[in-house]
């Protein structure tokens, strides 16, 4: 487990939305010590919208990494796209990550029927690409509130440049907290 991170959590409720802002280099390292504190080390079932990567090598790195891809649900928005969507059963898939109403009517569903203690979005830069600021802002206060209202932990990881100069701290405002691990290092 990494100190940083169990750090970085430790004492937030369980309804709190956390922006976890990585740079380039480390942000598959930085995401896999999310993903294994909130697996792991709670012992915890959740969802992931996958938004960087499609659902094949997301489960893969994962498993390479000893963390059980089966206790989570997946919202794949990039496999369709590439023609890779085959049918699994903890994954739903979305045209891409423009279609954030799609994304919000499956976590709708997944939030509905009680799936899994936390979400994670892997990639706001990534939404902010195929979305305008706003939009994407808008999204997040939507899923602030389904976070308070479903009690469950939410995360977003952001990379610390390449984006709009205010878009990070727009974001920062609707989260309970803003963890910089742009120098996250492994262990």
């Amino acid at each position: 487990m990494h100190k940083k991170i169990e750090e970085e959590f430790h004492g937030l409720a369980e309804n709190s939305l956390v922006l976890a802002v990585v740079n380039s280099q480390n942000s598959e390292l930085a995401n896999t010590a999310i993903m294994n504190y909130l697996v792991n080390r709670n012992d915890a079932r959740g969802n992931y919208v996958a938004v960087n990567k499609p659902y094949h090598e997301v489960t893969k790195h994962l498993k390479s990494n000893g963390i059980n891809p089966d206790k989570i649900f997946f919202i794949d928005c990039v496999s369709k796209d590439l023609g890779k969507d085959k049918e699994v059963p903890n994954c739903v898939y979305i045209d891409s990550p423009q279609h954030l109403t799609d994304m919000s009517i499956a976590l709708d569903e997944l939030f509905r029927m009680k799936h899994g203690e936390f979400v994670v979005i892997d990639s706001l830069n990534t939404l902010a690409i195929y979305n305008d600021k706003d939009r994407v802002v808008n999204f997040l206060s939507y899923l602030q509130k389904k976070v308070r209202t479903h009690e469950i932990r939410g995360v977003m990881v952001a990379l610390d440049k390449g984006h709009d100069s205010d878009f990070l701290p727009a974001i920062s405002k609707i989260c309970d907290k803003t963890i910089d691990l742009s120098d996250f290092k492994q262990n």
